[in-house]
């Protein structure tokens, strides 16, 4: 029997690609990787024979051929702070890694979780070629254990330990746009909503603001016992009170808020206006965005945009390259509140410099 019904149900092959093609199994393989050596003819051909019997690459033996999996394992801290974090961080990736063999699977991790145990997990089995992490530490024993083990890794943020590939915000120059905005306004007694202070992007951004206030003659308060992982009702229940009540001793009310994350700013507002003032006109406040969403918020808030979708896209692109053999040390990107103008859903300038080739993809 011969014709489409010779090998129905089973699944499509290359040698099964090149006898309905009349070529050679090594002509396929060549007019998939578009090789110019291959008629133009011949190539569209091919591709569209593929697509109609639905041909992939069979994942396990080009693994055993390469002795790659072409996964990219991604460890997701969860946490509620950044709206939509997870979500946009892999659109970017998945972005940078389309019409490359490598996909993503995503590993949760959470709060009382060890830190180290996928990674070791990881390391064990090899069930990747390289790994993205986030909400890093200064001296972030995941990244000495991956340093050690010679694997393959990425960060979203920076640590103090040199000669490791990072994808990174510009915190200290998000701290001092906010700081340089509600001076604008006259605010002169500004609390913080602050990160964590055992991640590195806290020292970051309070140097940064610290630095500006001193400059401008601003007071801040930098809200002890708060922070971006304090839950939202928390956030709400101490900026009222601290609005409404009589405050640290000798404090003056506040007249400026400066939230670095969507949440906290959503919970501020709120509670600006349950105590009876008025955002913006009695109180002041800067948010950073990272969602389209945040947008829509009403009255609209004053924000610096991070786009974590373009840190992403660079995050897979500098991985590809740490996997194919790069020196780590010259692997990483610093992206300002400048890169991302065009704002959550834009196509920002981080982007196109992908596009554009000034951040280069790995082959």
């Amino acid at each position: 029997m011969t014709g489409p019904g010779k090998d129905a149900g089973k699944r499509p092959t290359l040698r099964s690609v090149a006898e309905r093609a009349g070529v050679s199994v090594a002509t396929v393989s060549r007019a998939l990787k578009d090789d110019p050596l291959i008629a133009r003819e011949t190539r569209a051909r091919i591709a569209r024979l593929v697509k109609e019997v639905g041909y992939t690459p069979d994942r396990a033996a080009r693994g055993l051929r390469t002795g790659r999996s072409h996964v990219i394992s991604v460890l997701i801290s969860r946490h509620d702070e950044i709206l939509g974090f997870g979500s946009s961080l892999i659109s970017g990736m998945s972005r940078a890694l389309r019409g490359t063999p490598y996909h993503v699977t995503v590993t949760p991790m959470f709060e009382d979780e060890e830190d180290l145990a996928p990674l070791r997990e990881l390391l064990r089995g090899r069930a990747a070629d390289g790994v993205v992490f986030t909400r890093t530490q200064p001296g972030d024993p995941r990244v000495r254990m991956l340093m050690k083990a010679g694997f393959p890794f990425v960060t979203h943020g920076r640590t103090d330990i040199a000669g490791h590939p990072w994808v990174d915000y510009d915190n200290a120059a998000f701290g001092r746009a906010a700081v340089a905005q509600l001076a604008a306004q006259g605010r002169r007694r500004v609390a913080m909503i602050v990160p964590p202070p055992r991640f590195t992007f806290h020292r970051f951004m309070t140097q940064g603001v610290a630095e500006a206030a001193q400059a401008a003659g601003m007071e801040i308060d930098w809200c002890d016992g708060i922070d971006l992982d304090t839950p939202a009702e928390a956030l709400h229940a101490y900026v009222r009170d601290r609005l409404t009540g009589p405050g640290p001793a000798g404090c003056p009310r506040l007249d400026g808020l400066i939230c670095s994350g969507e949440v906290s700013a959503i919970a501020a507002s709120a509670a600006v206006t349950d105590a009876g003032l008025v955002p913006q006109r009695d109180v002041g406040l800067v948010a950073k965005q990272t969602t389209p969403l945040f947008g829509l918020m009403r009255p609209a808030l004053p924000a610096i945009y991070e786009d974590i979708a373009g840190a992403g896209d660079v995050m897979a692109q500098l991985l590809m390259r740490a996997i194919d053999g790069a020196a780590p040390g010259g692997l990483h990107h610093l992206q300002t509140p400048d890169d991302c103008t065009d704002g959550p859903g834009g196509h920002g300038p981080v982007a196109a410099a992908c596009e554009a080739g000034q951040i280069p993809k790995a082959k």
